[in-house]
């Protein structure tokens, strides 16, 4: 695994839920709230979901994006495409104790499905705490010379996964 991509899955494992981003139905983006199932290495993630409009935007164009920010300056982007699977099994090894609150009826639950997001590109701002002084003294030194700051490699990047 290069370096994005490991800057990429570690900012990734920090986050417990996400922005998930479709193609709605009428041309526009419809954006909700995805609790994390799983993460593998290449920064893969599973949701589990009911089959309701997200899943018809998805049938219609596969193609998505989920979207991550934390109280602490960070931001990242991630964009790839969906599958949506029917799988019981893999329902129960990716079931957590508080899907409970979202399926009642428990692995039963009318409509259960696992999206499967496969990514593709992601883009990242870390500026986390311990990169923020870093980043104020950059600032003040690019005001000063009459500059835009430069963001540096290590607080941003666009990463192909």
């Amino acid at each position: 695994m290069i370096e994005g991509e490991e800057k990429v899955l570690q900012l990734l494992q920090s986050f417990n839920d996400v922005m998930l981003v479709t193609h709605g139905t009428d041309s526009n983006f419809d954006a909700r709230p995805m609790r994390i199932a799983k993460i593998d290495e290449h920064c893969n993630v599973w949701f589990l979901s009911d089959n309701d409009g997200k899943i018809v935007e998805l049938q219609r164009n596969p193609h998505a994006s989920i979207i991550a920010e934390d109280k602490d300056n960070c931001w990242l982007s991630i964009s790839g495409t969906i599958e949506i699977i029917n799988d019981i099994e893999l329902v129960k090894s990716l079931w957590k104790e508080d899907y409970w609150n979202w399926f009642p009826q428990g692995f039963d639950s009318p409509g259960l499905r696992v999206l499967q997001f496969n990514a593709e590109r992601a883009e990242y701002w870390d500026q986390r705490r311990e990169l923020k002084f870093e980043y104020v003294i950059k600032a003040v030194k690019a005001y000063v010379a009459g500059v835009a700051p430069e963001p540096e490699k290590k607080s941003h990047e666009s990463v192909l996964l």
